[in-house]
């Protein structure tokens, strides 16, 4: 499918209907597969990963983690160049948020946070502050907000965000407590999450994300999601907050909460923001 697709694709970029059919087909297949995964294991007890992992995934996280992977074994050392070390670097990026304080975030710093990050800007063909492969913004922007957690605001629940009009569409009432099922029950993790002043759940739209690329706009997704996360945490930099990017969730019950359907909209990642030291 994927090679007739290259071998046919016209010089205007479009795709057959049939192949477009397919393509979703076949994708949703696999998402509903994998939600009805993680239903079947949310239905019986989870085994502690974090506590008791097997010896020999430890051994293997531990050469992993923070190391260069050399693909080509046989490189010579003649084919290595060492660049000399500047020392100093012109952007370090601070390291996660680890804790946040119990503190009211102000509705406008909320409000510039959304503004500098993610609202599309009408004077320049409504481009937003982060790239998207043929500007299809194929991620859609849902945001878990409470009263108890920002200034002068009385709603509770989740919301969509629309860069383009800039406004905050209700899509479920809900309590803290019903968004905090959705988050994989770490004691260690309750200090973040209980403080987080805002809630940012990045999801893919399937419909967006294969119109135009078909399986490669699923790539250029993904790519899209940290390039708004990244923005997102160069924001709250500026505005004297701090960020965690967080994927302990999971992404069916944010579907259910979200009112969403898991074949065409799908949770990739999540983002805390608070105040943090």
């Amino acid at each position: 499918m994927v090679k007739e697709f290259y071998l046919n694709r016209k010089l205007d970029h479009s795709i057959s209907s049939e192949l477009k059919q397919e393509a979703l087909l076949f994708i949703r297949k696999t998402v509903l597969a994998d939600f009805q995964l993680q239903e079947k294991i949310l239905s019986k007890p989870l085994p502690n990963y974090h506590n008791i992992p097997p010896k020999e995934f430890i051994s293997t996280l531990q050469e992993l983690i923070g190391s260069d992977l050399t693909l080509d074994k046989t490189i010579n050392s003649s084919d290595v160049i060492s660049l000399p070390d500047l020392g100093e670097v012109l952007h370090k990026r601070p390291p996660s948020a680890k804790v946040f304080e119990e503190e009211k975030l102000s509705f406008n710093t909320f409000n510039s946070l959304l503004t500098n990050s993610v609202k599309a800007d009408a004077k320049d063909n409504y481009r937003r502050p982060y790239p998207s492969a043929g500007m299809q913004y194929s991620v859609e922007i849902f945001l878990g907000l409470f009263e108890n957690k920002i200034q002068d605001f009385q709603r509770n629940g989740l919301f969509q965000y629309h860069p383009k009009s800039h406004q905050l569409h209700q899509i479920s009432e809900i309590s803290f407590e019903n968004l905090k099922t959705a988050f994989l029950n770490d004691p260690e993790d309750k200090a973040i999450l209980n403080n987080t002043n805002i809630y940012l759940f990045y999801c893919l739209n399937l419909n967006k994300a294969l119109y135009k690329y078909l399986h490669r706009g699923l790539f250029f997704s993904l790519m899209e999601v940290g390039s708004i996360y990244q923005q997102m945490e160069i924001t709250t930099r500026e505005l004297g907050l701090r960020s965690r990017v967080w994927g302990a969730f999971y992404p069916n019950i944010i579907n259910r909460l979200t009112c969403t359907h898991p074949t065409t909209i799908i949770p990739v990642m999540c983002q805390l923001i608070g105040h943090s030291k």
